[in-house]
């Protein structure tokens, strides 16, 4: 759970690796408290797949069960863009993900993992990085 007087925004970084696509992936997120137990939390990633530019943005909520709280869970939309030589494209696909956060000073280190459903294969990635309080 968040420390303090009550939960605030968090903006942060992370890096990854896409399963589907074998390739890695750097990114960034945000989270924006709705409740103590549930978030807002919009990303988006772009792939080092060379000679081509792909990237996803997610638009969750991510849920944290009372007691627990170095973990949560969530899903929502995926959006998928690809544009390989003059020819772009973007779809949507649903995504679940799960993870676990740490207490740093000042920071909050985390690693998870995201099902995304697509066609024909359903991905899977595994992000960590760190999110930064957006205020003080």
């Amino acid at each position: 759970m968040h420390t303090g007087p009550g939960p605030v925004p968090e903006l942060g970084g992370h890096g990854g690796y896409d399963f589907n696509l074998k390739a890695g992936m750097v990114g960034a997120q945000a989270s924006f408290p709705l409740s103590a137990q549930v978030e807002f939390y919009p990303s988006v990633d772009f792939y080092t797949i060379s000679g081509q530019t792909e990237w996803n943005a997610n638009i969750n909520l991510r849920l944290r069960p009372p007691r627990i709280g170095f973990w949560y869970v969530g899903g929502g939309l995926n959006l998928l863009h690809l544009s390989l030589i003059g020819v772009s494209q973007t779809h949507e696909y649903a995504n679940v993900l799960a993870g676990i956060e740490g207490q740093g000073r000042g920071f909050r280190p985390y690693i998870e993992g995201r099902l995304v459903f697509s066609s024909p294969n359903s991905a899977f990635q595994l992000v960590g990085g760190a999110s930064f309080p957006a205020t003080r």
